[in-house]
């Protein structure tokens, strides 16, 4: 028999006082709490490069489909650095490649359940589920990470907005063992960060004794627009942010 912590997101706190949970009910609920999320990547620029977004852009190098904008520039365009492979690749250059759900973290209710299976999957339905704890989002403690990078250099990133459905969440260093895991809601922490140059801190995930939970993805419906933005990183300037150009592309 396999156990696990499952986290289950909720918008409505009466859902938890409805008798003996059922999986189907935790499924619906959880779909409702998060049904947006915005899919993220941000490519580092590579050195000696002296282009412009616009230029990538006109060239359909920046586009909606988020490709890496830098694949198809011809040999010896690119200067190396010392710690970037010589080809230049895309490993070294994609930075982030993260989807991140939107949560409501001002209204939404966590659960905590240990979930019962016959087998040590996500997606199986569990024997039992027994609720550990519940409480407002607004309760937990929060802590503050880092979507954009802050070593000085050049970058673009592209958001796209979608429609998503998800599972109930799970640590996946600690998801499934043969006994209960112990449970600690001090563990808990609500993760918040600036977005590019945004002006206020957005909720962007949880974590369970430092370990992060993640929420499955069974279904996603990409928006047509991309949002492109290049921007600069100088550590030592009044706002080492600044962002130079943003672009909206769309797929055809």
């Amino acid at each position: 028999m396999a156990h696990a912590l499952c986290f289950v997101l909720h918008c409505n706190p009466n859902d938890l006082s409805k008798g003996p949970p059922q999986w189907s009910d935790l499924l619906a609920q959880q779909h409702e709490a998060i049904s947006a999320a915005q899919a993220l990547k941000i490519f580092r620029c590579p050195p000696g490069w002296d282009g412009s977004l616009d230029e990538l852009v006109s060239a359909g190098q920046a586009n909606a489909a988020g490709d890496d904008p830098f694949q198809d520039l011809p040999d010896g365009q690119v200067e190396a650095l010392p710690d970037a492979p010589a080809d230049g690749s895309r490993a070294w250059r994609l930075l982030c490649n993260a989807t991140i759900p939107r949560f409501a973290a001002d209204r939404l209710w966590l659960s905590v359940y240990d979930l019962e299976s016959d087998e040590a999957s996500p997606q199986a339905e569990p024997r039992r589920l027994r609720l550990l704890d519940s409480l407002p989002l607004a309760a937990a403690a929060n802590e503050t990470c880092w979507f954009f990078p802050t070593d000085d250099g050049s970058y673009l990133s592209c958001a796209t907005n979608e429609q998503v459905r998800c599972l109930p969440g799970f640590t996946p260093e600690q998801r499934f063992s043969d006994t209960p895991f112990a449970y600690d809601r001090a563990g808990i922490k609500v993760l918040w960060s600036l977005m590019a140059d945004e002006e206020s801190l957005r909720c962007v995930g949880l974590t369970y004794q430092r370990h992060r939970v993640d929420f499955p993805l069974i279904e996603r419906h990409r928006s047509v627009a991309t949002t492109w933005i290049a921007f600069q990183v100088e550590s030592e300037a009044a706002e080492p942010l600044q962002v130079t150009s943003t672009i909206t592309t769309y797929q055809g």
